[in-house]
């Protein structure tokens, strides 16, 4: 019969981290994922931005982005957070 001892896993046990939803630009605990736009990618990997007659850059739910793709708040340009729409970066 084969045992194995309790605490042999015990090292293993992943550390439990708090998730902050929105995230947050003051505690830096978001990743770009968190301010890219809602864009598709082409068959290398890079993103799509379209832009319209004006030549302004969205994504696909219309939100306004810049040329990296970051949603933008279309007043000012500073980066937001695009659910909450939060400034992340001016």
């Amino acid at each position: 019969m084969l045992e194995m001892n309790i605490n042999a896993l015990k090292d293993f046990k992943k550390p439990q981290t708090d998730l902050d939803v929105p995230p947050s630009a003051q505690l830096r605990t978001f990743n770009e994922n968190d301010v890219l736009g809602d864009l598709d990618r082409d068959d290398k990997g890079n993103l799509v931005i379209q832009e319209n007659r004006n030549g302004t850059a969205y994504d696909k739910q219309g939100n306004p982005v810049n040329p990296r793709g970051y949603c933008i708040d279309p007043n000012n340009g500073d980066i937001i957070e695009p659910i909450s729409k939060q400034m992340m970066f001016a």
